[in-house]
């Protein structure tokens, strides 16, 4: 097939005076460096795409040579003209002393196909052009190697060819790379087909059906004499990558010095401390090395003078030192800020919780103020304030029906023991005369000195059939008919019910009554106080003879249906003695807590992060317009089993379930801003998905233990992959001492280890959701099984890269179209990149590079630098910089693992982008990478002044090696 003069692809032969040949010869026990950075033996040519080359096109088309030494031909996402083409052309000569025969060896891929697609009738859209466009080889005007662009596209596949030449050693001929277009795309061929996102929208109505997009990608062009075998090319990128990491390698563990010698901390209560004073409980990160052990860290004054507290070991860095300590102290209104001090800790507490077992099953626990005691098979009971019993005792009971079902307690243990508090774990079930309909563990927590009990009960579905729930009880028994009852309305009879029917109606008997204040049951001696009880509605407070009762589960005629594995948390507080009831409640909704997001920030415990304070727009967005926001304001709903979740696309009956890793979104602008809204916010999503995403139960039929579950109805469609991310719910754990969180998190990570999700799954986000699990997991444990695990999913994320261009190769709304989903590249970026950090994994760094390379290569404008399409490489979908938080980091990334100036410009420009456009997403959607992104802005001093551009705002010092040009 050869193309004629009259055929617009037809150029004269050029002589060698005007083009130059980048020509190396050897001998056959040479090695040669060829332009991919790959080494080969034997006699071969490379030619330099760079250099001794003419380019032509018409039409559409353009071309130019990337940053990864591949020659890219760009047709835009229009219709395509009969004869336009691009085409590439060098003068090459043959060596003498070969002895042939000659053969082409070359690298050529484009993001087009049409073997996978069908008539699903789905929302995918497909234009299928087929015998219109091709990738060709010419040498002098005779095709030699011809392909339809609509070949397949396969993922983890560099494709390579080898090309027998009509040509003989001492030779000079004209080799050609061509895209040609020999039909227009608004000529229908027979083997086209069509399939729009609108179902009704037919081929001739629609102005884009005639659109045609293609990128077409060559390299690695090698002349080879006789049968001489090659070793595929790499990027240069790859040699970076090593490069860099042989020079630093050990790194430092993540983290930034911290000036002087204490860490300054707020106490954060703003609901205020009740008079008695209000326990904390908060877990507090430090740096790696600084604290040994606990004996060498301690709470004290600004003055100095240390500060009684009990201490727990919550996390350990590599090196064995202290990454999270868990403090329990006592605060008061006056405390506004104490300081974290590296020196032993002196202090102690006077009155301290007393724990004895002066029976068999019998565990007593004496507070100093408050006493009580726990007993298998009875629960709890004798509950006293100065050694007079005010609770006879506290039973639970599930309703099912009209069947009352009292819990039966299997056994009590001592979960902690410490001086200022202890906590008592009852485990029991729920039986009736057929079976057990559920089991539950209640937590029972004394603070020295403070009148207070913590209830913490989590009932489990652990049946294997769904579980109608009318009631979930529990009942405080007290010596007497109980006197001066009062709610947050005002007083009541001594027989009333105040219900939450929803979280805008609240009755007290038929009488509406403020939906939203924290809700208490006082009496003369004591007050019970409910958090979330407007959220988790329905919920039920009631007074019957010598009974108070709070129902947690109050569905009544219409139970609430818990689901096989499902279980759901619920947080009650009694307060003894003469307390300020609406002040107590208010502090049960919001307990106080330590922070202070520079130094969380610079622990290092998040990874690189730092406060967004100073950050153009950034800043101003979340504090200004997220930072005033509820529940309500973000679309989340309330309700026993749903709060706070929403809607998942399509609506209900379908919930989000964690898309996307809502826990770290919101644990991550805490950290950035220290402010106390998101915290709350970060704690209420992180138990709610505790709870009812992860499957604590055998489901009957499905291998779902420990998994989570997906966006889909009533919260149990199976595990998805791209929703199986527990780093929020480990932070969660730390911050909270959670005692059932950990075993979540490690749950989540073993079903994936177990079942190898994820591993050479679909897009690329189905490999991101596990392995970021398995990374969890890892740091958390430093067990071998999911360093081993890990390791894999990083050969799995190779087996599905386009190694040579960098790219991983998704469909993404379209059939015909396969290339980058930045926005979902960005998903695997942060487990790629911190697990080198954790592990020294080079492999893990260079594909995070390649990634990086081929988004400014493949997804960037080419004449507008930093305008990434972050969405989708498909043409269909508007270009917006609203996932540029997401994406922009692993851009930075790349920068630091490569140190080439190409990567750093590239995300200074996307930077600058996102500025101009304000693209703020919502922070319940992919904001996880945010603390990432304003590190590099802070590090590499790209943010700017009003009127100055990133480039200029650069430090005096940051690295200027410059990388071969774009």
């Amino acid at each position: 097939m050869r193309a004629s003069p009259e055929d617009p692809c037809y150029t004269p032969a050029i002589s060698a005076g005007k083009i130059g040949v980048a020509m190396i010869c050897a001998s056959l026990a040479s090695l040669v460096w060829i332009c991919s950075g790959v080494f080969s033996a034997g006699p071969i040519l490379s030619l330099d795409l760079t250099e001794g080359w003419t380019g032509k096109t018409s039409g559409a088309w353009r071309m130019r040579v990337d940053h990864r030494d591949l020659l890219a031909m760009r047709h835009p996402w229009e219709p395509s003209q009969e004869g336009a083409f691009a085409s590439y052309r060098a003068e090459v000569s043959v060596p003498e002393d070969w002895q042939g025969p000659v053969s082409l060896s070359f690298y050529c891929s484009d993001d087009y196909h049409t073997d996978t697609w069908h008539p699903d009738g789905s929302w995918l859209t497909a234009e299928g052009f087929i015998r219109h466009r091709y990738k060709r080889v010419l040498v002098n005007q005779q095709v030699v190697w011809n392909e339809d662009v609509s070949d397949p596209v396969a993922k983890g596949v560099s494709p390579r060819y080898r090309v027998a030449l009509p040509v003989k050693p001492g030779d000079t001929f004209l080799l050609t790379l061509l895209a040609y277009d020999g039909v227009s795309s608004t000529t229908a061929l027979a083997e086209d087909f069509y399939q729009s996102a609108n179902d009704e929208l037919k081929r001739e109505a629609d102005p884009n059906a005639a659109n045609f997009m293609t990128h077409v990608y060559w390299g690695d062009v090698t002349l080879i004499d006789g049968d001489v075998e090659l070793v595929p090319g790499k990027r240069l990128s790859e040699s970076k990558v090593l490069a860099v990491h042989n020079n630093r390698w050990p790194l430092p563990p993540f983290g930034e010095p911290w000036p002087g010698r204490v860490a300054r901390l707020d106490v954060s209560a703003p609901a205020g401390v009740p008079a008695p004073g209000f326990p904390l409980q908060c877990g507090v990160p430090l740096h790696a090395g600084k604290a040994p052990d606990l004996d060498k860290v301690r709470l004290q004054t600004p003055e100095g003078q240390a500060i009684p507290s009990q201490k727990a070991v919550l996390g350990e860095w590599p090196d064995g030192s202290v990454r999270w300590a868990l403090f329990d102290l006592p605060m008061t209104s006056r405390q506004k800020v104490v300081d974290l001090a590296f020196q032993k800790d002196y202090g102690s507490f006077q009155e301290k919780v007393r724990v004895k077992s002066p029976e068999p099953d019998v565990t007593r626990v004496d507070a100093g103020r408050l006493s009580f005691a726990a007993e298998a098979g009875r629960g709890l009971r004798d509950v006293c304030l100065r050694r007079k019993i005010l609770v006879k005792a506290v039973d639970l009971v599930l309703c099912r029906g009209d069947d009352q079902i009292p819990a039966t307690t299997d056994g009590v243990s001592v979960v902690v023991d410490g001086p200022f508090r202890c906590t008592l774990e009852l485990v029991g079930r729920f039986d009736t005369m057929e079976k057990t309909v559920g089991s539950y563990h209640l937590y029972c927590s004394a603070y020295a000195g403070l009148p207070y009990l913590k209830f913490w009960v989590r009932l489990f579905n652990s049946t294997g059939e769904d579980l109608p729930v009318s009631g979930l009880r529990l009942e405080f028994d007290l010596p007497a008919v109980p006197e001066e009852l009062s709610v947050p309305s005002g007083s009541v009879q001594s027989v009333f019910r105040l219900v939450q029917q929803d979280e805008k109606t609240r009755l007290l008997g038929v009488t509406p009554v403020d939906a939203a204040s924290p809700a208490y049951l006082a009496w003369a001696d004591g007050v019970i106080a409910v958090r979330d009880f407007r959220e988790l509605y329905p919920k039920l407070m009631a007074a019957s003879g010598t009974k108070l009762v709070v129902d947690l589960v109050a569905g009544g005629r219409a139970p609430v249906v818990f689901t096989p594995g499902e279980a759901k948390s619920h947080e009650v507080w009694l307060a003894l003695g003469d307390v300020d009831a609406a002040q107590f409640a208010a502090t049960v909704e919001r307990p106080p807590i330590l922070q202070n997001a520079a130094y969380f920030c610079a622990t290092g415990v998040l990874g690189p992060a730092r406060v967004h304070e100073g950050v153009p727009v950034l800043d101003e967005a979340m504090m200004n317009g997220f930072g005033d926001k509820q529940w309500e304001d973000f679309g989340q709903r309330f309700g026993v089993r749903d709060f706070p979740d929403s809607p998942y696309y399509g609506g209900l009956p379908e919930w989000s379930n964690n898309y996307y890793e809502r826990m770290l979104n919101l644990w991550s602008e805490w950290f950035l801003s220290g402010d106390r809204r998101w915290y709350d916010l970060a704690f209420d999503v992180s138990r709610h998905i505790m709870d009812v995403a992860i499957v604590h139960s055998d489901v009957p039929g499905h291998d779902w233990l420990g998994a989570m579950h997906g966006p889909g109805k009533n919260h149990v469609s199976g595990p998805w992959n791209p929703n199986l991310r527990v780093a929020g719910l480990a932070l969660y754990e730390k911050l909270t001492g959670d005692p059932e969180a950990r075993d979540a998190v490690l749950g989540v990570a073993d079903f994936c280890v177990q079942t190898d999700a994820g591993v050479d799954g679909g897009s690329v986000r189905q490999q991101a959701g596990p392995f970021d699990a398995v990374w969890s997991a890892f740091t958390e444990t430093g067990d071998v099984a999911y360093l081993e695990d890990g390791a894999g999913r990083v050969e799995s994320v190779w087996r599905a890269m386009d190694r040579r261009r960098g790219v991983w190769p998704d469909e993404h709304g379209s059939r015909v179209y396969r290339g980058n989903v930045p926005w979902m590249v960005a998903q695997i970026g942060r487990p790629l990149y911190l697990w080198y950090r954790a592990t020294g994994d080079v492999s893990a760094a260079q594909a995070l590079v390649g990634l990086a390379e081929s988004i400014i290569c493949e997804n960037t404008d080419w004449d507008h630098p930093g305008v990434v399409s972050g969405y989708s490489h498909n043409p269909h979908f508007k270009v917006s910089a609203g996932y540029d938080l997401l994406i922009t980091p692993i851009i930075f990334a790349a920068y630091e693992l490569t140190e080439d100036r190409f990567y750093l410009d590239a995300a200074m420009a996307q930077w600058d982008r996102w500025i101009a456009e304000k693209a703020l997403d919502s922070p319940l959607n992919c904001y996880w990478n945010t603390p990432w992104l304003v590190w590099y802005l802070k590090e590499y001093g790209v943010l700017k002044a009003e009127g100055e551009d990133s480039a200029s705002a650069m430090k005096a010092d940051t690295p200027t090696e410059t990388a071969a040009s774009q």
